[in-house]
């Protein structure tokens, strides 16, 4: 099972700074199409499950859902069976989910635990998410409020 598409071990491409995890949701939300694999179209964003909330859902072009559990910094294995526990809510549906663990790193341990229990796991940097942002000339110092869903500004948290 292939866990980061751009490396081979699940580690990310370089050191950043965290973001908070709304903001790397948002960032995700807007920018999947630079971060994410080839061809995902965002579906829903914190949906409300049986099991849960999850955090962003995914359609991909083969129809496949993509169940994502987002974490600021690390993964965890409480992420992995998180993300597994929202599968169960479409065990009745015919559509195949898979599941996985977005964060700015994956220990290898969690990448062999996610591994071993069916879930992807992925990582993007704060850095990466930044580089996103100024590709598309949004300025990366711009956030989200998630109280108000607007844009205003505000310094990108630095350490």
């Amino acid at each position: 099972m292939v866990t980061d598409p751009r490396t081979a071990n699940g580690s990310s491409r370089r050191k950043g700074n965290p973001l908070d995890e709304r903001t790397f949701e948002i960032i995700l939300s807007r920018y999947s199409e630079d971060l994410l694999p080839y061809g995902w179209r965002l579906k829903a964003q914190q949906l409300g499950v049986a099991t849960g909330t999850i955090d962003l859902l995914y359609h991909d072009v083969r129809g496949l859902r993509h169940l994502v559990e987002l974490k600021k910094g690390p993964a965890t294995t409480a992420a992995v069976d998180q993300v597994l526990r929202y599968v169960q809510s479409f065990a009745s549906d015919r559509t195949r989910c898979v599941p996985w663990v977005v964060a700015h790193r994956i220990p290898p341990e969690i990448a062999r635990y996610a591994q071993s229990r069916g879930v992807h796991t992925l990582a993007i940097t704060a850095e990466a998410c930044k580089e996103a942002l100024l590709t598309r000339g949004t300025d990366p110092r711009i956030r989200v409020d998630a109280s108000a869903a607007e844009c205003r500004s505000a310094y990108w948290r630095e350490g």
